[in-house]
């Protein structure tokens, strides 16, 4: 780590860790493809194994994006304005999830309505014309799936901005003043630390069972409460260093403990989740949210100890994780598209579709860095004012603590 001229701390390991969560959307998102649950472009036959995959990411992936966009918050409301910080959520949010609607989102959609039909395709609407004929359609605005206008993988964009702006005061306020840092100490005490998942479970409990999650915005009051909750813990070790220093101290109970709670989860009975449902919801609450939270403490700790320092080609790719976020789904549903008629060796399509859309998601952000327009359409920083995380021995340009980028989708 290296502090910045305004004494700043900033922390390699955020940026590390999130390139790896954005980098490892192209094994989740590939296996979607394959799973038994419905989604926007399936393989024509699905495998237990791309479900145990999903089911595996599920659970902590996207909140322990949520986590380190508020860690990254609050970094960056150390040497910001409440007026600036909001103007930069615009520009760095709000500006490019409406071109990546325009860019990626339309033509998934598209793809999805003209693709064969499958039982867990997950709108089962057709469309035989051409594309621009469809994009009247898309604009109509009715809403996805019944309709043809959707946001897909950029809720969580659209979630970020709207969680920021609405956040900001109280981010402002952990970032400059010492009481957050206080709480943050006294949570770090033994294994606390390991228990802050109880908030999640107690919101999992109000409120899951009436909202499941739509993301959709509007009537997702579960995932709101859970993503908001796991933001401001994130500020929190932010605004406490020893708070985030725990979790590299509690690293493996907490690995140790969320894999066996992973495999339990996994492991259930599918007859007893019948017979006994009633019971089998609340236990699965509180079961989940302690996974999530495990797995989040594991991952912050493995990266704290191992990740704090520049990393070859990890630590070139975080000025583009953002746009690889934005393209990466879909690449993958265009290649879900072309492959559809491959039904044989499901492993090696699922590995020529990962690796290709692996390459083509990096080509297309190094694309778009080429000129300040296309950087500014797609939430990327110009290039003189990047910055990377410090080299193994200290002396390196410092980190660039405050980029957002997204991670259920």
């Amino acid at each position: 780590m290296q502090a910045t001229a305004t004494g700043q701390v900033r922390q390699a390991y955020v940026d590390n860790l999130r390139s790896l969560a954005v980098l490892a959307l192209i094994l989740f998102h590939t296996a979607r493809l394959f799973d038994a649950e419905a989604w926007h472009m399936k393989n024509a036959t699905a495998y237990r194994a791309a479900d145990l995959l999903v089911w595996f990411f599920n659970p902590w992936h996207m909140p322990l994006l949520f986590l380190l966009a508020g860690m990254s918050a609050v970094f960056a409301m150390r040497k910001r304005s409440l007026g600036a910080f909001i103007g930069e959520r615009f520009g760095r949010l709000f500006v490019p999830f409406v071109v990546g609607v325009v860019l990626t989102v339309l033509p998934q959609v598209y793809l999805e309505r003209i693709s064969p039909y499958v039982p867990n395709r997950q709108s089962p609407i057709d469309f035989d014309g051409s594309f621009f004929a469809f994009v009247p359609r898309f604009f109509a605005f009715v809403p996805y799936p019944e309709g043809d206008f959707s946001w897909h993988h950029l809720w969580f964009i659209i979630y970020l901005f709207v969680y920021s702006i609405l956040l900001s005061p109280l981010l402002l306020w952990m970032a400059r003043s010492p009481l957050p840092a206080k709480a943050g100490d006294w949570l770090a005490r033994g294994v606390i630390p390991l228990l802050l998942f109880l908030p999640l479970a107690v919101f999992e409990l109000a409120l899951r069972g009436a909202y499941p999650g739509t993301l959709a915005f509007v009537d997702d009051w579960a995932n709101h409460a859970n993503f908001i909750a796991i933001i401001l813990l994130g500020g929190l070790m932010a605004a406490s260093p020893i708070l985030a220093e725990s979790a590299a101290r509690l690293r493996r109970p907490a690995l140790i403990a969320g894999i066996v709670l992973m495999l339990i989860w996994l492991a259930r009975p599918e007859w007893a989740a019948e017979v006994l449902a009633a019971a089998f919801r609340p236990a699965g609450s509180v079961l989940g949210a302690a996974a999530e939270w495990l797995w989040i403490v594991a991952l912050v700790g493995y990266s704290r100890v191992y990740l704090n320092r520049r990393v070859p080609y990890l630590s070139a790719f975080a000025p583009y994780a953002f746009p690889f976020y934005i393209f990466h789904q879909a690449v993958i549903i265009v290649l879900g598209w072309l492959t559809f008629s491959w039904t044989g060796l499901p492993l090696v399509k699922y590995l020529v579709i990962a690796v290709a859309s692996l390459a083509i998601s990096y080509g297309l952000a190094r694309l778009f860095d080429l000129t300040p327009v296309t950087r500014w359409l797609i939430g990327m920083k110009s290039r003189s004012g990047r910055t990377g995380p410090p080299s193994p021995r200290g002396s390196g340009p410092q980190s660039n603590a405050d980029s957002s980028v997204p991670a259920r989708m």
